[in-house]
């Protein structure tokens, strides 16, 4: 690290692979449950996350992720409470009075309380909590609009920073940071409409999952957009929006045409689409 960092732009936004050995953490509200042994910088690894279902069994996701990344894991059994936002509302609220307190004054301000939990993790979990709770509510009120009897049911997903890796003759070289990534693996509910109403049902869950795809860009941009560097995210319904107004063809595809679709895959048409 530099010696005297001035500004953002004098962090690295890169570092050599292997420059140090890490430790993996697995922490509950901010305390070490179980740790890694030491591993290079850099090491690409595999994580699964999983739902048991006494019905069903296990239901595993399984994702990359780098060892120097971030990520905070949100659980939805059922709801997200008031209380669960509220605490983390409340820890980031320290960290912030903390820091402009450290700007005004910084010999008379400790800066030793803040970990990595209290300031990326936090943030990290306000948005994962954030978006679990939001989706929730959005999907109630759009229950009631529907005539649909809607629950959620357990679900999870991940929001974290996420470097990535270059290699140079398939030998990894530079690890570059910068990036955050929402990945909401399983959202799961229980939707029934009250009139038993097929076409009701399915426009439901095709506006829900509209509404979910549209969050995941849309409470990153919240969280780290300012008035004089708003921020840019992408999600899957954006770029169906953003392919839209460029003129692209955007094919909805049933079972009736997916045959002579996918013949037309290789073709300029960029995007296809589930429905």
């Amino acid at each position: 690290m530099p010696d005297n960092i001035e500004s953002e732009s004098d962090i690295p936004s890169s570092l050599p692979y292997g420059l140090f050995n890490v430790i993996g953490e697995f922490t509950v509200d901010g305390e070490a449950v179980s740790t890694s042994g030491a591993m290079k910088l850099g090491t690409e690894l595999k994580n699964e996350l999983g739902y048991y279902s006494p019905r069903f069994g296990w239901g595993v996701t399984s994702n990359p992720i780098i060892a120097a990344d971030y990520q905070a894991v949100a659980m939805d059994l059922q709801g997200v409470s008031a209380n669960q936002l509220d605490k983390v509302k409340d820890r980031l609220d320290s960290a912030k009075t903390l820091l402009e307190a450290s700007v005004a004054d910084p010999d008379a301000t400790d800066l030793t309380t803040l970990t990595r939990h209290s300031l990326t993790g936090d943030i990290l979990q306000t948005g994962a909590m954030g978006y679990m709770a939001m989706t929730n509510v959005q999907s109630k009120l759009l229950a009631l609009q529907s005539d649909i009897i809607y629950y959620r049911e357990p679900s999870y997903g991940t929001f974290s920073t996420s470097a990535s890796l270059s290699y140079f003759f398939l030998q990894p070289q530079t690890v570059k940071f910068g990036a955050v990534v929402m990945d909401m693996d399983r959202m799961q509910n229980s939707a029934e409409c009250k009139s038993n109403c097929w076409n009701n049902w399915s426009e439901f869950n095709q506006q829900s999952g509209a509404m979910m795809s549209a969050l995941e860009h849309v409470i990153p941009e919240q969280l780290f957009s300012t008035a004089e560097n708003p921020a840019e995210a992408i999600s899957a319904v954006k770029a169906i929006s953003i392919a839209n107004a460029q003129g692209q063809k955007i094919y909805t595809l049933t079972s009736d045409n997916f045959s002579s679709v996918n013949c037309k895959r290789r073709t300029n048409h960029s995007l296809l689409i589930n429905a």
